[in-house]
């Protein structure tokens, strides 16, 4: 995230005009807090996290549908046998 930040942080100092530009570290670091405080309110994840949570549904998912197959075959011999 802090990444994140440091770019966001360049990209306004870019487009600021030079008068402000030059209020220098005072200007930087009211910037970056903005940046954090608005970031920390969204609800966001690391890529990691997001793969994570993809692997861990895909498995569900896989699981499942194994369950599903499992109970159709077990409605069928139970149909069978009526």
């Amino acid at each position: 995230m802090e990444q994140v930040i440091q770019l966001m942080q360049a990209r306004f100092s870019a487009i600021l005009p030079q008068s402000l530009a030059d209020s220098g570290a005072e200007l930087t670091d009211q910037i970056k807090q903005i940046l954090r405080e608005t970031l920390s309110k969204l609800d966001l994840v690391t890529r990691e996290e997001f793969a994570a949570q993809q692997a861990v549904l895909t498995r569900a998912q896989a699981r499942l549908k194994q369950l599903e197959q499992r109970i159709a075959i077990l409605e069928a011999e139970e149909k069978e046998q009526s």
